[in-house]
């Protein structure tokens, strides 16, 4: 969080000789920052994040569309990314200013056409090392996954040497062989300072894309750990003393600040949308500034509770290493809901068969009983340990499918006992006979494999026999869109063309990549029942989409960041 700046110190030094609490309350400073409207007419689908969403675009790291919108579903572009990444570090006006620059990405001549606006910002993110020194292009257009993301805002909190030393360390995620090593101290670090966390099932889902509204949570909580700048002062925080026309809130240090309430002014309370009126002396508050001294934006959660003991049964959600002033911190399912709470130090842990056990030997997915007191657990039992069980299958390829939603690219075995569907790692090993540096993409339907991998990610795909089958059909598709589905289930989103030959539907790939004239990062919520396309891709599934041109429709307008 922001804390006090140098000048807004002095002025309290100033002010010392008189009494401090019992003083005159103080006019909060302005920050000279432009006003910002805080609505969208898109919101609804992600109430959770509406917080995160408001908090963002008030610092000015994250914004909308043009029409209004925020489209906090759809997922997040790298170039997007890293724009409001390089804007977190306070270094939008360097990126502004930079003009004429050179970029050394083998596509840079596509951020050049088409993201002119960004060049600024992805030269800076260069120079302050945000990018992975084997990283030869930007590929602006791709869906950022978490696991990009994450080693995004490691790098952005300039943790690198950090992440770097903590290679080595395991992660407790059921998929953490999916996650690259040189990925692993970034993610480490990242869970440790509560950016990020697992899922209930205890994976990771490092290739799971990033939605808007996600990004903006991510972006909040790295925020929080981010430096104070040496700046005007953007936020007041303390407890509230009262809340009117006014709110006067009594910082740690003792002093008083009274903040004007506006017609603007929005407020939140335990993370969900609340009023002015119903905030009540005593709440904790963080309060954003316009540039008037006016509250913009106010935040609020009720005081820390007197410590009552605890008891508490249920599943590990998430853990979180020790970071800051915190110790270890676990998050466990039970039945009245989920809780997080802090691992004493003392802390007495009970694991079958593992001789002194330590919060390091806990794992998503545990079953446990814990107890302890307020929020600070001073044992926890497991009762119940789910392992992931190596595997190893043998057989022939019946069905490969690409990547979609969350999940990787995922191929189907037939073996002696039967069929299974299993993902495949992004750092899998493939081996092909004659076939150099092969990938998921060489496989064939028909090929006789060796494979062996955790649950069902498959981390090595050995082809012992090529089988008759050819690979998957390419698609090339030129006509018009006569029907548009939205996702469903597992399954992503279906367009109809009707071309000179008929009528098709195709599956469109969570990552492909649609190009429309005037329309930045285009998804398939883009797309218009009468617009001229044509199309690529393989086997019922679309990777391109290119509008050539609406057969009537109303104009496309821009977005940023």
């Amino acid at each position: 969080m922001k804390r006090w700046t140098a000048w807004l110190l002095a002025a309290v030094i100033a002010l010392a000789a008189g009494p401090s609490a019992s003083a005159a309350p103080k006019a909060a400073p302005g920050k000279g920052k432009v006003r910002v409207v805080l609505e969208f007419n898109d919101v609804e689908s992600a109430q959770w994040a509406l917080q995160y969403i408001t908090r963002m675009q008030v610092k000015a790291i994250f914004r909308g569309y043009e029409d209004g919108t925020f489209r906090p579903n759809a997922p997040i572009r790298r170039i997007e990314a890293v724009v409001t990444a390089v804007r977190l570090m306070g270094l939008e006006e360097e990126a502004r200013s930079r003009t004429g620059v050179q970029l050394n990405f083998r596509d840079a001549e596509k951020v050049y056409r088409e993201y002119p606006w960004a060049v600024g910002y992805v030269a800076v993110a260069l120079e302050k090392g945000l990018f992975d020194s084997t990283e030869d292009q930007l590929q602006p257009d791709r869906e950022a996954s978490r696991l990009w993301i994450a080693t995004l805002l490691v790098r952005a909190l300039g943790l690198q040497q950090e992440a770097l030393s903590r290679m080595n360390e395991p992660l407790p995620f059921k998929d953490a062989a999916a996650i690259p090593a040189g990925a692993v101290g970034y993610i480490a670090v990242a869970a440790e300072k509560g950016i990020v966390a697992g899922y209930p099932d205890g994976t990771f889902k490092p290739h799971k894309p990033v939605t808007r509204a996600e990004m903006a949570a991510l972006l909040d909580r790295t925020d929080q750990q981010m430096p104070a700048p040496g700046e005007d002062q953007e936020e007041i925080q303390g407890t509230l003393l009262s809340a009117g026309t006014e709110l006067e809130i009594q910082t740690v240090s003792g002093d008083v600040y009274s903040v004007p309430v506006t017609s603007a002014t929005r407020v939140f309370i335990g993370g969900k949308v609340a009023s002015v009126d119903q905030l009540e002396s005593g709440l904790w508050v963080e309060v954003d500034l316009d540039e008037d001294g006016n509250a913009l934006l106010v935040v609020a959660r009720a005081p820390q509770k007197e410590e009552a003991g605890v008891e508490v049964k249920g599943v590990i959600t998430a853990i979180v290493p020790p970071g800051g002033d915190k110790g270890p911190q676990v998050t466990i399912e039970a039945d009245d809901g989920e809780a997080t709470y802090e691992i004493a130090e003392t802390a007495r842990i009970e694991i079958e068969g593992v001789k002194d056990p330590t919060w390091e030997d806990l794992r998503v997915g545990d079953r446990v009983q814990a107890e302890g007191a307020g929020d600070v657990l001073t044992k926890i039992e497991v009762e119940d340990r789910e392992e992931a069980e190596k595997i190893e299958v043998e057989g022939v390829v019946t069905a490969i499918v690409p990547p979609g939603g969350d999940k990787g690219p995922q191929v189907t075995i037939e073996a002696d006992d039967g069929e299974a569907t299993y993902e495949i790692a992004e750092t899998a090993r493939i081996e092909i006979e004659g076939v150099k540096d092969p990938t998921w993409e060489d496989l064939r339907v028909g090929d006789r494999v060796q494979a062996e991998g955790a649950g069902d990610v498959l981390t090595k795909v050995k082809v012992e026999d090529r089988g008759e089958g050819e690979k998957e059909q390419e698609i090339g598709v030129k006509g018009v869109i006569t029907a548009i589905e939205p996702p469903d289930g597992d399954k992503g989103a279906l367009v109809t063309i009707e071309t000179e030959d008929g009528e098709e539907t195709y599956e469109i790939a969570a990552g492909a990549r649609i190009e429309i004239k005037g329309v930045r990062s285009a998804t398939w919520e883009d797309l218009k029942v009468g617009d001229r396309v044509e199309a690529e891709g393989r086997g019922g599934v679309l990777t391109k989409i290119k509008v050539e041109g609406p057969k009537g429709g109303k104009g496309r307008g821009n977005e940023e960041a």
